[in-house]
């Protein structure tokens, strides 16, 4: 596609030159106002044509618990790495990650340590007791306000030690 449309500005400047294709040597005829037009036309063109190509920001984002996108599950012995992914856009399109207002802000509805990072783009869950912790992530763009929440389930790790149990006693 960046080929054809190269090839179109292309021989628009040839267009806009008046000259055929094969003419090499006519280009220091011209003078530098005319060179300067057509390259600015160019540029304008090129542009038009980056800006309805290129992606829209996201008006939604994931979290992402460590390679996996969705519910999550870990022993309570363990941390994970959340990151924020983006959504899709108004379109419904995959978008890309749009630019917040300020860092955006990590909560968890209990069972994990948050220590979110710098930017706020990821989160280290630590693991502090059994049982389902819904994690959730605000932010600003623009002005309006975009979240994401994510499940994490922490499960109780194997057994590191045993215990022994007597039942009652009883007549031989």
């Amino acid at each position: 596609m960046l080929i054809f449309i190269v090839f179109i500005l292309v021989a628009c400047f040839f267009y806009l030159l008046g000259k055929p294709k094969q003419c090499c040597d006519c280009v220091d005829q011209i003078d530098v106002e005319t060179i300067a037009y057509i390259l600015k036309s160019m540029a304008c063109s090129l542009e038009q044509i980056a800006t309805r190509f290129a992606p829209n920001p996201a008006v939604e984002f994931i979290i992402q618990f460590g390679t996996k996108k969705g519910d999550y599950s870990m022993f309570d012995n363990q941390n994970v790495t959340a990151t924020l992914v983006p959504g899709n856009d108004a379109a419904g399109n995959p978008g890309t990650m749009p630019t917040f207002d300020a860092p955006p802000s990590w909560t968890s509805s209990g069972l994990v340590v948050l220590t979110p990072s710098a930017d706020g783009l990821s989160c280290n869950l630590k693991a502090s007791g059994i049982g389902t912790s819904t994690i959730s992530v605000s932010a600003s763009v623009g002005g309006v306000a975009i979240s994401a929440q994510g499940t994490l389930t922490i499960l109780a790790g194997a057994a590191t030690s045993l215990t022994m149990s007597f039942g009652t006693p009883v007549n031989n």
